[in-house]
């Protein structure tokens, strides 16, 4: 019962679902891009960074775009009433909003060094969560795609 509850075996999927499981898994998927990089340049800034302040311009551009990626999907899971979903993202979306309004978000070139760890235990928080979502919408989009073959009336 729990997995039908999940992952929601609808046999009247249409294109216009697949479509939104599509988009959300590209979205997603390039916001978990994003985020592998960030953390891997916060792992490189320790050998060989010498303009600390391009580096953290680049972050956070980078990290405003993630955050958007993150409450767009959000509000589109919301909207789309895949509760469980929502729900498993939404901690984190209200992280990274509290953490934008405090403007604790921002990659400080004078305090880059003390809030490096940090940095990289929201980056990996973050990680494991889109990593569950990422894996939730493959296995949910997949099952959306299967039935709209297995069922669409010829």
């Amino acid at each position: 019962m729990l997995i039908l509850l999940i992952f929601d075996f609808d046999k009247d999927c249409t294109i216009r679902q697949s479509l939104f499981w599509i988009c959300c898994f590209g979205l997603v998927l390039y916001s978990f891009i994003l985020l592998i990089s960030r953390l891997l340049n916060l792992a490189e800034f320790n050998d060989n960074v010498r303009d600390t302040i391009s580096y953290c311009n680049k972050l956070n551009k980078t990290i405003k775009i993630e955050y958007l990626i993150h409450f767009i999907v959000c509000v589109l899971l919301l909207f789309s009433r895949n509760f469980l979903m929502f729900l498993s993202l939404a901690p984190l979306v209200a992280w990274h909003c509290y953490k934008y309004y405090k403007h604790h978000h921002y990659v400080d070139p004078i305090e880059l060094y003390h809030s490096l760890k940090e940095h990289r235990k929201d980056g990996i928080i973050s990680l494991i969560v889109l990593s569950i979502v990422l894996v939730w919408l493959i296995i949910k989009g997949t099952i959306c795609n299967v039935n709209l073959l297995l069922y669409t009336k010829k």
